[in-house]
């Protein structure tokens, strides 16, 4: 949403209107963030760069001095974020940082195609479903096994290390070929370390089997109305299970850690919030109800979830 620069909008009484920041600013604050809730955009102009690489480096590193330096790796790299499965007591740190040299292209897996990891993790979510007591040995292996993917770097004909560098297209995205049910909320930026700290000790004691490992990435502060991150930098911390494993009782009790430390859920993910707790979490959240029913006074693009969240049902 933030590299939107102009959006063209076409309202429920069919009228077609240019937003951006000198016209129509205040439905293009709105718009860049609202679900296909204010009308359809039939047009969207995006402040684009020129395609650049990034070098991957990371690797294992002890939890406690990630949440620690959590502030310093984040300021020193392009990119800072870290995987980390709460039985273990290493995290898997992943850093990307621009360069000049040469990217050299990912290879595409074709449709259905399941990598050895994926293999891998899909038996450990089975076996970890089978015999839950092993959840946490299970944890500690998949992180001692998974450092080399973050370590960056192949080894070339002489055997030295080289950088693994890639098309930020390539670099940013990982590849999810095994079924999950998320939640994810974004938390103020100086409260991410406590937050994970606090949801990984609760996922240790609370009884309740899971095996994915918790997310935790950096994002800056943007204007759009309903953007988690609207007026604040933050950190989002993503929770996962696998999908043949019921997920309702681990991910209420992370979220009552979320709202404690004001977080915002991802629009698109799992979350119970409702109209009124959407108030509170957002300066802007009785703005945009005013401007969406004079867009669109019959709810013409309302859907029974947006009426639930919008307090309209």
């Amino acid at each position: 949403s933030a590299a939107v620069t102009c959006f063209r909008l076409a309202t429920a009484n069919g009228d077609i209107l240019t937003c951006n920041r000198s016209e129509n600013a205040d439905i293009f604050d709105a718009g860049r963030v609202s679900f296909g809730s204010l009308g359809v955009m039939t047009e969207i102009t995006m402040q684009c760069r020129p395609v650049y690489a990034l070098e991957e480096t990371g690797g294992r590193m002890p939890i406690d001095d990630v949440l620690a330096r959590a502030g310093e790796l984040r300021d020193a790299e392009r990119h800072f974020e870290f995987f980390w499965f709460p039985f273990a007591d290493q995290a898997l740190v992943k850093v990307l940082r621009e360069t000049g040299e040469e990217a050299r292209p990912r290879r595409r897996r074709a449709d259905g195609e399941m990598s050895r990891d994926d293999k891998t993790m899909i038996w450990a979510c089975e076996l970890s479903r089978t015999l839950p007591f092993l959840r946490g040995p299970i944890q500690k292996l998949l992180t001692s096994a998974g450092g080399s993917r973050y370590a960056g770097g192949v080894s070339g004909d002489d055997g030295k290390k080289t950088a693994k560098i890639r098309w930020s297209h390539d670099a940013f995205p990982s590849e999810r070929n095994v079924r999950f049910n998320e939640m994810e909320y974004a938390v103020p930026a100086e409260k991410g370390p406590d937050c994970i700290r606090e949801v990984g000790e609760y996922m240790r004691k609370c009884g309740i089997n899971f095996l994915f490992p918790l997310e935790f990435r950096y994002v800056a502060a943007d204007d759009a109305w309903l953007s988690p991150f609207h007026g604040r930098d933050s950190v989002t911390i993503s929770v996962h299970q696998y999908h043949r494993q019921p997920y309702k009782a681990l991910f209420a009790g992370v979220e009552d850690i979320f709202r404690r430390y004001e977080g915002r859920p991802h629009w698109g993910k799992l979350h119970t919030l409702g109209a009124a707790d959407f108030e509170a979490l957002y300066p802007k959240w009785d703005a945009f109800r005013d401007l969406r029913r004079r867009l669109d006074p019959t709810g013409k693009f309302l859907n029974a979830y947006l009426k639930r969240i919008f307090g309209e049902m």
